[in-house]
């Protein structure tokens, strides 16, 4: 699996250095998240980095972490949050952006920390899916983890989520944070998938606050993408049929082999290996976004 980061302006501890992205991508970073807005403030760094992982032709995903309610206190509208995320990330380039992607996670139970029934939760987050949704034509992804769904939603259900693909974070973490990064988890197990997402996940988060990654002076969390190829059977193989236009079902056999190669060729993809990885994904995406079609949360 290919490995990736993901950091926000927090994470400099307020000793900014720039990322080297040139030196991180010829070491095997492969795709990078980046922190765009927490609520309707922007992340300072995010524009500059956002800018040279362009530059350095690094698939790339932005992520908004809301400003949930809280008992007492107001903030923004999701809608309001959802529009401020949109100006602030732009369009997205076809050959390099995944879909962006909303911050799902609490410390404990959802309705001790917002005053809202799970449901409730569900419903106010769905608002800004939606918007994201009806902007770019593609379903976000959430990020999000086991843990956040049964604990802290205690098992609500969230169909409309059903095609957003998910970026997940394991029960936990494989070393502590503050350890040197970890850029292969060999023996790591898949994380545990959330029934929002119908056994498929796309990003693991698997190790937080990691240190010493090449071209990076501050601390990241560490990320692998699931890539799937020929005799890979999971639910992320019927995610990816299914943007495929490739009938139902979760083995990718030589007709899906066949038509990722059509697709990679077509697409102009440096790497033609029939693989759907970090490069091939974005592309992919773009498939789903050719109608938009205006939505009402659910």
């Amino acid at each position: 699996m290919s490995y990736g980061a993901d950091w926000a302006s927090v994470d400099d501890n307020n000793t900014r250095v720039p990322p080297d992205l040139v030196r991180a991508k010829s070491v095997g970073l492969a795709f990078a998240g980046l922190r765009c807005a927490f609520g309707t403030i922007e992340d300072p760094t995010f524009k500059t980095d956002w800018q040279a992982l362009h530059d350095a032709q690094i698939p790339s995903l932005a992520y908004l972490f809301p400003q949930y309610p809280r008992p007492g206190k107001k903030v923004p509208e999701p809608e309001d949050q959802a529009d401020n995320a949109i100006h602030i990330v732009g369009e997205l380039d076809p050959k390099l952006h995944y879909p962006i992607a909303i911050d799902v996670e609490f410390d404990s139970d959802v309705l001790k920390e917002t005053g809202l029934q799970p449901l409730d939760m569900i419903a106010w987050l769905d608002r800004i899916r939606v918007r994201f949704l009806n902007h770019y034509g593609i379903e976000p992804f959430i990020y999000t983890s086991w843990r956040i769904w049964y604990e802290c939603f205690h098992q609500a259900l969230a169909p409309q989520w059903k095609d957003c693909p998910a970026w997940l974070t394991p029960p936990g973490y494989i070393v502590p944070a503050h350890y040197p990064a970890i850029t292969n988890p060999i023996g790591s197990p898949d994380p545990k998938i959330p029934p929002w997402f119908e056994g498929q996940w796309l990003i693991e988060q698997h190790q937080g606050d990691a240190k010493g990654l090449i071209g990076f002076s501050h601390q990241v969390d560490m990320n692998r993408f699931n890539s799937v190829g020929q005799g890979s059977k999971n639910g992320t193989v019927r995610f990816w049929r299914k943007r495929l236009g490739l009938s139902d079902g979760d083995l990718f056999d030589k007709q899906m082999l066949d038509s990722v190669v059509q697709f990679q060729q077509d697409s102009g993809l440096a790497n033609i290996d029939g693989v759907i990885g970090t490069a091939t994904a974005a592309p992919i995406f773009r498939l789903c976004s050719d109608v938009k079609k205006p939505l009402q949360a659910a």
